[in-house]
């Protein structure tokens, strides 16, 4: 799966509102959607993709011309936050004694 960031440009809905994500994948037109109910997502959050998606459309449902559409390029989270977790996550295996 493919760390991408929720784009933080999204307007918001009156009443809150769900996400529908459309991922996009290879090149045959295969389309992936699901729907991130409302209170369970934020602009910049992180979700996964799956790994051959080539574009992805975000719009907020209940919300007129909500709708983002990007390359997953423009969308790939960087690896460095998830590199401090995992060496942290190392770090405190050594002290404890255990082998990874």
């Amino acid at each position: 799966m493919i760390r991408i960031r929720i784009p933080t440009g999204l307007p918001k809905a009156q009443n809150g509102g769900a996400l529908r994500v459309c991922f996009e994948i290879g090149t045959l037109g295969f389309v992936y959607s699901e729907v991130l109910p409302e209170g369970r997502w934020r602009g910049g959050d992180v979700m996964y993709a799956p790994p051959d998606t080539v574009r992805a459309n975000f719009e907020v449902v209940g919300k007129i011309n909500s709708r983002i559409s990007s390359k997953i390029q423009d969308l790939l989270d960087p690896d460095k936050n998830f590199d401090k977790i995992s060496t942290k996550s190392q770090k405190n295996e050594k002290i404890r004694g255990r082998s990874l």
